[in-house]
């Protein structure tokens, strides 16, 4: 990971999205280790977006698909989110279904969008603790419980947050986000005092 500077007139926009490649590549890696047999992986990393879908383990079964998208909430924060509508980021070749959710309300529609919705942030150090099977394990425990929350798996990284798993932090993310707002803080007040005294 390249290191982003405290100050955004020194931040590049090539270190910026090189550093989101590197996650968004960490990323999938982990996913796809966890994938078997028949599983299928999906990313567009245009629309920021990783799915995959799980063989039914019955014949009578249906595939099961889970997806996620990873933003960037400033220089130094990474966000996976489950918030956004999948019908245009997902392919109907990938997934059949997308193709009649986009035209009209359906039962396929409803499985797309029903589940848990998140945001968990975190940052370059928690990366390591993010790129693992708790990842996966994670985003499917979403869909297998869309509208119990207190369901979905504690996930250690952030479970500590009081807003997991809606809404979360990490530790490191959190510190990483105040020490560098304290620095903008800083130097917006000595450029203030500075113009003042011209």
């Amino acid at each position: 990971m390249i290191k982003i500077p405290d100050h955004s007139w020194r931040q590049t926009e090539s270190a910026l999205r090189a550093n989101f490649r590197e996650v968004f590549q960490r990323l999938t890696e982990t996913i796809q280790s966890t994938l078997s047999g028949a599983d299928q992986l999906y990313t567009k990393k245009k629309a920021r977006i990783i799915a995959w879908k799980r063989a039914p383990l019955q014949a009578s079964a249906h595939w099961r698909l889970c997806f996620v998208w990873l933003t960037q909430y400033d220089c130094s924060t990474f966000r996976l989110r489950s918030n956004g509508d999948p019908i245009y980021d997902i392919t109907a070749k990938f997934w059949p279904p997308i193709s009649s959710a986009r035209r009209i309300i359906s039962c396929a529609g409803e499985r797309l969008v029903n589940h848990y919705r998140f945001e968990l942030s975190f940052c370059a150090e928690d990366l390591a603790q993010v790129a693992t099977p708790d990842l996966v394990r994670f985003i499917e425990s979403t869909f297998e419980h869309p509208d119990n929350g207190e369901a979905i798996w504690r996930w250690p990284l952030f479970a500590h947050d009081r807003s997991y798993p809606h809404y979360a932090w990490s530790g490191p993310a959190s510190r990483e986000y105040e020490r560098r707002r304290s620095i903008r803080e800083k130097y917006e007040a000595r450029s203030q005092k500075t113009s003042q005294s011209l």
